[in-house]
């Protein structure tokens, strides 16, 4: 018995397609950039259940979000903060060595 299947055209997607996708793609406030993480910052006070707006790079990533709360080493003391992008890592590395710098001077006194 042969069986015939009708045949389904594979559409090619365009040129501004393919634009429209890397344009996204890329920026980091879109949710399919694929360059944002997750990191842990250290409650402000108890009852925090998540970061203020201001530490969230672009639109806030809910899976990516919801799995780092999961994760949480220390659910008690620390919270889940989204960065994106290649920028949102500057600003996370500049953010732990202002940290630092604080803490050696705490200690040195």
């Amino acid at each position: 018995m042969i069986v015939l299947i009708d045949r389904i055209d594979v559409v090619e997607p365009t040129v501004l397609d393919r634009l429209y996708y890397y344009q996204h793609y890329y920026t980091t406030n879109s949710l399919t950039c694929p360059f944002r993480f997750a990191f842990y910052d250290m409650k402000q006070y108890e009852q925090q259940t998540e970061a203020p707006a201001e530490f969230h790079e672009g639109i806030p990533n809910q899976e990516l979000l919801q799995r780092a709360q999961a994760a949480n080493p220390d659910p008690a003391r620390l919270i889940p903060v989204q960065k994106a992008g290649f920028e949102g890592l500057e600003k996370r590395v500049a953010k732990q060595e202002e940290f630092i710098r604080l803490y050696n001077e705490q200690l040195e006194v």
